[in-house]
């Protein structure tokens, strides 16, 4: 009886054991696939195209979107880490193609070239220039809200100039898509760049009707750079402008985003710059409303340390050296403040940086009044700011006297 149960046992670990190492018809090698990892998306010329048969009509392809669509290739990747980057295949493929919407371009890849291409792992959409002036991003970017395969956590971005070119590079090994990803998670060091904005954060911000930023990006040579902030309008959905480097910067110093950066102030006397190092920052946005005014007080705080002083050597403890310090680094951070306020408020009017929001929380009745023109009577109420700048920390320089 006892052999007979062994020999059952025997053959049942055999079956199991056929079935695992016999593993899946259907396993494909992870060097084999491709993973979609970025898209681009370009206004292309408007030229007729092809007749385009629909089921019991015609439609005319007017080839309105240059279409950029990125692939990750493994096997690539895995060789070129192997050898330091130094092989001569990229570790991606771009596909290029036109169309009047983006589902109707995806299939046309099949036509092309091989399948095997997962979009679930798609991480970055770049709209162009010309595209976002043009078109409804609403619009243009709802398949992207509505496709099941696509995450939420996918980053968006607006080129200055062309999508395309943000998806290329000439640094070996290297993974366009993946690249900014990693540069947009800088936001943290620095207040140059805007706080990611991901398609869930996008697909709300574009329903609520609101103004807002997005990250830009541009490209020359084969690098790119994160270079301040596309401005899109609430009501038409469009971009409207960009803010440079340093507007983006002193917008993030008026709302008080950001956990980190440096402020680069230079004495006007002397002309000598001194870099103080932000530690704490603090920003808090007061409405008024009198009668049918309304307006802002704002008042900006800085704490941080002194950490790069080219002014004449002497004693940083001093109070007269101390007091000129913060005096210019109080000048130059009004004066960024009131650089990107003049920007968004009367040259772009479009409130991108939340004073509406503060005023649906503490006048609520007076918000329901003019949230469909909120834009414009943003441009029109007043908005005084004061900032306070603080140094905690001088480091170890400067606690001594020149022999």
């Amino acid at each position: 009886m006892d052999r007979r149960h062994s020999r059952i046992r025997l053959l049942l670990v055999s079956l199991v054991w056929i079935l695992v190492l016999t593993g899946c018809w259907d396993l494909r090698e992870i060097e084999e696939l491709r993973f979609v990892v970025g898209h681009a998306l370009d206004r292309a010329d408007e030229t007729p195209g092809d007749e385009w048969a629909a089921e019991g009509a015609g439609y005319k392809k007017r080839n309105r979107i240059l279409f950029t669509h990125q692939q990750a290739l493994p096997r690539f990747m895995a060789a070129g880490a192997q050898d330091g980057g130094s092989k001569q295949q990229k570790p991606y493929k771009n596909t290029v193609l036109t169309g009047d919407n983006i589902y109707q371009m995806v299939p046309e890849i099949s036509l092309q070239d091989r399948g095997g291409a997962f979009g679930q792992h798609l991480k970055i959409v770049v709209i162009g220039e010309s595209l976002a002036r043009n078109v409804n991003l609403q619009q243009l970017l709802d398949i992207y809200f509505r496709a099941p395969m696509v995450r939420g956590s996918v980053l968006v971005f607006i080129a200055r100039g062309r999508a395309g070119e943000t998806l290329e590079t000439r640094e070996p090994g290297e993974v366009p898509s993946f690249h900014l990803v990693d540069i947009a998670d800088n936001q943290r060091e620095t207040t140059r760049l805007l706080p990611q904005v991901t398609m869930s954060k996008l697909s709300a911000t574009l329903a609520a009707e609101s103004s807002f930023l997005l990250q830009s990006v541009a490209a020359k040579d084969g690098k790119v750079k994160l270079i301040g902030a596309a401005v899109i309008k609430g009501k038409t959905k469009k971009l409207i402008g960009f803010l440079s480097e340093e507007e983006l910067e002193g917008l993030n110093w008026l709302t008080g985003q950001g956990s980190g950066g440096a402020v680069k102030a230079v004495y006007e006397e002397e002309r000598k710059p001194v870099l103080y190092l932000i530690d704490e920052m603090k920003s808090h946005i007061q409405p008024r409303v009198e009668g049918n005014r309304i307006s802002f007080d704002v008042r900006v705080e800085f704490e941080g340390r002194l950490i790069e002083d080219w002014s004449v050597p002497g004693n940083a403890f001093e109070s007269k050296h101390l007091e000129k310090v913060e005096k210019a680094i109080h000048d130059e951070v009004r004066r960024q403040v009131g650089r990107s306020l003049h920007k968004i408020h009367q040259e772009y009017r479009a409130d991108v940086a939340g004073f509406g929001n503060q005023l649906r929380i503490r006048y609520p009745e007076v918000w329901e009044k003019v949230k469909k023109d909120w834009d414009n009577e943003f441009s029109r109420a007043r908005v005084n700011y004061t900032v306070k700048v603080q140094i905690r920390d001088f480091g170890t320089q400067g606690t001594k006297q020149k022999e």
